[in-house]
This record gives structure tokens, sequence and C-alpha cells, in this order.
């Protein structure tokens, strides 16, 4: 009996790391893509600004 419990804390435990993980993946992925537009549109602005200034 007290290994059957200690399966399903197992498996719960697995469980919450499955979704600690699949969270994680989910923040952790987009980053590159918004750190990417965000260099592009300062980049863009920057141009544009530096152009104003010739």
């Amino acid at each position: 009996m007290t290994h059957k419990i200690k399966y399903t804390n197992d498996s719960l435990e697995l469980l919450g790391r499955g979704i600690l993980w699949f969270f994680g993946f989910m923040f952790i992925l987009p980053i590159p893509w918004v750190i990417n537009d965000q260099i592009k549109y300062f980049s863009k602005g920057f141009t544009v600004t530096s152009q104003k200034s010739k």
C-alpha cells in the first residue's frame, strides 16, 4: 500500500515537473524572436533619427 502511495506521489511530481518544463519552454522559446524584433525596431528607429540629424 505504501509503495502505491509513493508511486502516485512520484507520478504527481513528474507531472508537476513536466508542467514546469512546458511553461519554462513556452516562456524561454519566444525570447530570441522578441529580442530580434526589438533590435530591428530600435535599429530602424536609430537609422531614421541619424538620417534626420544629417
